[in-house]
């Protein structure tokens, strides 16, 4: 048996389970997982407690549901959750952890980069303690405002912008002795790419605008609140597809299979392409390519996902899709996204001009459509999902 372990179920909800008739998965309650019960009794397993568990907890508590020899998949593997799975007698089949723990920390991900001959497109950057700099001297370096990332982090919870030696003050009183990024601060449109390692080959997704920092959506400056794919990033399509596939070449080398993404940064000034970072692990707009990509009768980032890791075989064949869509995260309560759409309570299409809305567990909407698809609380952070086959918002 294969099973999907995920604290948010919106995370392979753009899979079409009837392609994958073996995977079972399990996750938290939600307003998206109730509907995708309904549909699929037999293919899920929820959490219906208050309380809101982690992966590796939900495997703790529905680990007699799942037989020694089971294979598992989850969202991000860990070394507590490999080791749960060994314990249990069940297949992990993620990299080792320990090499998605590289890959996806800061100070080491750079490094490996720069042992793997990346330094060329990435930011000029340094690393250490934050203690170990001087704010004068990073000034003179990097110039002015830089960018100061720890260690761990994600969705822009870990990144400053350090504009003056007040901020930079701050930072060094609370966590001296933390490990840190310090790189140049690059203004320009940023773009991810979902991308697979398949075997010894990396397939890629379409390359999307990538909406960071909207004051209406997030507090957070740094935060990704959502994707926009569309003419707007085509012509930056192939050479990102590349870099993706470079660099997922050398991700397989030390061991790495399944899904992993970069964000890249294009210089105003310059036209430049530099490299953000990798996210050694399923991005956040995987399913919901997955869920375009499947409309076109092609497969999307879940499927290769799914063939990576289990070997499964998959019905749509791997080709060129080209769509016009977006989703945003809301993720405060105020501002014009959550004034419009913060009241739902249920998964469905929204059709804003007739004032209507039809409660559905899929996004089907076709070109080009009026409509949106809203998914509430689709993950722990946000308040509403909001998907449309149309530009929500340019930045």
């Amino acid at each position: 048996m294969q099973f999907f372990v995920t604290n948010n179920i919106e995370r392979v909800s753009g899979m079409n389970f009837e392609n994958h008739p073996n995977l079972r998965i399990i996750s938290n309650n939600s307003p998206l997982a109730e509907v995708l019960l309904e549909k699929y009794p037999d293919r899920i397993i929820l959490n219906t407690d208050d309380e809101f568990l982690s992966t590796l907890d939900l495997m703790k508590k529905f680990s007699d549901k799942i037989d020694s020899g089971s294979k598992i998949a989850v969202f991000k593997n860990t070394i507590h959750i490999q080791r749960f799975c060994e314990q249990n007698g069940w297949i992990n089949v993620h990299a080792d952890a320990e090499i998605g723990k590289m890959l996806e920390d800061k100070v080491s991900q750079h490094s490996w980069l720069v042992d793997n001959d990346f330094g060329s497109v990435i930011p000029k950057t340094y690393t250490g303690f934050v203690e170990s700099f001087e704010f004068e001297d990073l000034g003179e370096r990097l110039g002015l405002p830089f960018i100061l990332q720890y260690n761990s982090g994600h969705t822009g919870s870990g990144t400053k912008l350090i504009s003056n030696s007040d901020d930079w003050s701050m930072e060094l009183r609370k966590f001296p002795k933390r490990d840190v990024k310090i790189s140049r601060f690059i203004e320009g449109d940023t773009y991810t790419i979902n991308a697979c390692a398949m075997g010894d080959k990396i397939q890629c997704g379409k390359t999307s605008l990538q909406i960071t920092g909207i004051p209406d959506l997030t507090d957070n400056p740094f935060s990704t609140v959502g994707n926009v794919w569309g003419e707007d990033s085509y012509w930056v399509h192939d050479k990102i597809k590349n870099m993706a596939q470079e660099i997922g070449k050398a991700m397989i080398s030390i061991g790495w299979k399944g899904l992993f993404g970069i964000d890249v940064i294009k210089e105003s000034k310059t036209g430049k392409l530099f490299l953000i970072e990798i996210n050694a692990r399923q991005t956040a707009s995987a399913s919901f390519e997955n869920r375009l990509a499947n409309l076109q009768k092609a497969s999307g980032p879940l499927d290769w996902l799914m063939r990576s890791l289990f070997d499964s075989d998959c019905d749509f064949p791997v080709g060129e899709t080209y769509y016009n869509a977006s989703q945003l995260s809301v993720r405060k309560k105020s501002g014009k996204f959550h004034e419009k759409y913060g009241d739902f309570d249920k998964v469905g299409e929204w059709d804003d001009e007739l004032g209507a809305f039809e409660e559905t567990p899929t996004f089907s909407l076709p070109p080009q459509s009026n409509k949106v698809f809203v998914i509430p609380k689709a993950t722990a952070s946000e308040i509403i999902r909001i998907q449309s086959r149309k530009p929500l918002i340019w930045h």
